[in-house]
């Protein structure tokens, strides 16, 4: 639900009374943003960042290095261009290496920081791998952050699980989210489904952003 406020008419669950939904998609795209990036496998100038499963950022100049597993997702840095070219603060380029062009380069996407989050890809159980379209923001010992871990574990939706208390980062991360939706955290969970932020945890609510109802 892009571009509008999404207001739920039910209590969530949570540290926090009431559940508010707000589209926190991507601002728009500078016009000098470089289009085009040259992703030529034999180049040394390039920084290829890939996520394992426990979260930890990994880099390489060899794009050979990144984990099979983990190519589909690959943050991509251009050394050859200057962070204020590309808006670095606000920007980043996205690589899918496992899907080599004729030319030998690789498709990607120029994504906001605000949107998007590098997912996080595991071992389903059923020797192939999920990918991560949900992040909760809370603690250990919130009562409704664990509820909302039950409920996507239960439905098998992969998630990033990240506690504000112990991760600074990713304190800052939600700040900047909501910042930019507009809204002020009330609480915890917060959480990060599709670009949309729901404050609390209702399941009706998942359910709608997931689905796009």
């Amino acid at each position: 639900m892009r571009g509008r406020v999404l207001l739920l008419a039910m209590l969530a669950a949570g540290c926090h009374k009431g559940s508010h939904a707000v589209d926190a998609g991507p601002p728009p795209r500078s016009p000098d943003m470089p289009a085009l990036i040259d992703l030529n496998p034999h180049r040394t100038d390039l920084i290829f960042s890939w996520q394992d499963e426990d979260g930890t950022f990994h880099d390489t100049q060899k794009w050979e290095e990144v984990p099979k597993a983990f190519r589909k997702h690959v943050l991509v840095r251009d050394l050859a261009l200057k962070p204020e070219e590309v808006h670095s603060d606000e920007y980043m380029y996205v690589a899918d290496l496992t899907d080599r062009d004729p030319d030998g380069g690789f498709p990607y996407a120029v994504v906001s920081r605000y949107h998007f989050e590098l997912p996080r890809v595991f071992d389903d159980g059923d020797g192939g791998y999920s990918e991560a379209s949900v992040i909760i923001y809370g603690t250990s010992w919130c009562g409704a952050c664990a509820e909302a871990r039950k409920y996507f574990e239960s439905k098998h939706v992969a998630y990033l699980d990240k506690d504000i208390e112990k991760d600074g980062a990713a304190a800052q991360e939600l700040a900047r989210k909501a910042k930019r939706a507009g809204i002020q955290p009330r609480g915890v969970p917060v959480i990060d489904v599709h670009g949309i932020l729901l404050e609390g945890f209702s399941a009706q609510a998942v359910e709608q952003a997931l689905h796009g109802s």
